[in-house]
């Protein structure tokens, strides 16, 4: 999917475009995100490839203040169960 990140418009109405539905929003503050295309995914890499960006990747992340990070996670989630709709 390839997105334009655009500023911010107080009022959104509700709309259908790619097989996305859209949800009416007012008081809105934030950027917007507006999908260009939307493509087919052919190759993502070899096994090998794969495996090695897999092992670099870190397993465990501590938080160094545990509510914060709740916090912001929480938030993030509200913000992407809000983009769904």
């Amino acid at each position: 999917m390839i997105c334009k990140v655009l500023k911010g418009k107080p009022t959104h109405t509700a709309f259908l475009k790619n097989g996305i539905k859209s949800r009416r929003v007012t008081d809105w503050s934030g950027h917007n995100i507006k999908i260009d295309q939307i493509l087919r995914l052919e190759h993502i890499g070899s096994d090998e490839e794969l495996l090695r960006m897999a092992q670099a990747m870190p397993t465990v992340v501590r938080a160094k203040n545990v509510r914060l990070a709740s916090k912001q996670n929480l938030t993030a989630h509200l913000q992407l169960v809000r983009l769904a709709d």
